[in-house]
């Protein structure tokens, strides 16, 4: 998929950061806020990246990479979610001394979090246009005229 024309990149990596939060802890999910003092940044930024209203920024990614996670998993979805480096090594580690396949964890919660809601396009039309014009037209009722 080219992300060049969709703004598809900043959900997809905010899924994989989400994933990364609720497996970090040894295959445990730290909260939004545990994960987030982590990482030194405010809860709500985290939940920005986490929902791509936000742009995961470079310093996060640098930041993520010395705690242990993959930029590159972030990024694209490949390779091992656990950094190449000593704190990714001992954190993939961790998880499979407790006999998890962190692997098919992942798979679950990216399953479970990548849902897109359909949104259709009545709703964009409310949301830009006249809502009660369009709720008239979802209820199959005339418009009302205003005398």
């Amino acid at each position: 998929m080219s992300y060049k024309d969709t703004n598809e990149l900043p959900y997809t990596m905010g899924k994989r950061l989400k994933t990364a939060r609720l497996i970090y802890n040894e295959g445990i999910k730290l909260s939004t806020e545990q994960f987030a003092h982590l990482l030194d940044i405010t809860t709500d930024k985290l939940q920005n990246y986490e929902t791509g209203r936000s742009t995961i920024p470079q310093t996060l990614m640098y930041e993520l990479y010395y705690r242990g996670i993959n930029p590159i998993y972030i990024l694209t979805g490949e390779e091992d979610i656990f950094a190449n480096n000593n704190v990714g090594n001992a954190l993939r580690q961790k998880i499979l001394n407790k006999n998890i396949n962190y692997n098919d964890v992942i798979k679950k919660l990216e399953t479970k979090y990548t849902k897109k809601v359909d949104i259709t396009p009545e709703v964009y039309i409310a949301a830009a246009g006249n809502i009660n014009s369009t709720k008239n037209k979802l209820n199959n009722e005339k418009p009302k005229t205003t005398t």
